[in-house]
C-alpha cells in the first residue's frame, strides 16, 4: 500500500512542482506588474472622469484652467530654482549677465566675446557667441559644468583648446542662448 501512495507521489511530483512553480510565478507577475498598472488605470479613469464632469459642468473650464495655471507657477517656480539667478529679463543682456556671472564664479575672464549670426525659430532664438580665454582646464570644467546645468538656457556648441606657457590654457568656446519669443 506504501508503495502505491509513493509510487504515485514520484510519478505525479513533477506535474504537481510545474503547477505550483507556474502558480507563485503568476501570482508574483501580478503582484509586480499587473496590480500596479490596474491601479494606475483606475487613477486615470477617475481624473478622466473628474475633467469630463468639469468640462459638462457650467463653471468647469474655469477650474480647469486655473489648476493648468497653477501648474504653470509650480513649474516656473522650479525653474527659476533650477537656473539660479537670471534677471526677470527675456532679452540678450540678461543671459549674457548670467553666462559671465558663471565665468565669474568659476574664475574665468574673458578675452573677446564675439557674437555671430542669430537664428530665429517659430518658438525660440539661437544667438550663438564665440568665447576666447586663457583659463586652467579645472576652471574650464566647472564653467562648462554650470552652463550645461542650464539647458534652457545655454548650449555648448564647439571647443577648441591651444596649450599654453603654463598652466593656462588658450581657449575658444561657442556658447548659444536659447531664447524664447515672447508670446502674442
Amino acid at each position: 500500500m506504501q508503495r502505491n501512495i509513493i509510487g504515485k507521489l514520484n510519478s505525479e511530483a513533477l506535474p504537481i512542482c510545474t503547477f505550483c512553480l507556474s502558480l507563485l510565478i503568476s501570482a508574483a507577475l501580478a503582484n509586480y506588474i499587473i496590480i500596479p498598472k490596474w491601479q494606475e488605470a483606475v487613477k486615470i479613469k477617475t481624473q478622466l472622469n473628474k475633467y469630463r464632469q468639469l468640462i459638462s459642468s457650467e463653471n468647469g473650464f474655469a477650474q480647469i484652467k486655473n489648476e493648468i495655471e497653477a501648474k504653470n507657477r509650480l513649474l516656473n517656480e522650479k525653474l527659476e530654482k533650477i537656473s539660479g539667478s537670471l534677471s526677470n529679463t527675456q532679452e540678450l543682456a540678461g543671459y549674457l549677465e548670467l553666462l559671465i556671472d558663471k565665468a565669474k564664479s568659476n574664475e574665468i575672464r574673458f578675452s573677446k566675446m564675439q557674437p555671430q549670426a542669430e537664428i530665429k525659430n517659430q518658438d525660440y532664438t539661437l544667438f550663438p557667441i564665440l568665447l576666447e580665454m586663457s583659463t586652467t582646464f579645472n576652471s574650464l570644467g566647472r564653467f562648462i559644468s554650470a552652463l550645461e546645468r542650464l539647458p534652457y538656457y545655454f548650449k555648448v556648441e564647439r571647443i577648441s583648446i591651444e596649450s599654453g606657457k603654463s598652466d593656462k590654457i588658450g581657449i575658444k568656446l561657442m556658447v548659444t542662448s536659447i531664447i524664447p519669443n515672447k508670446g502674442d
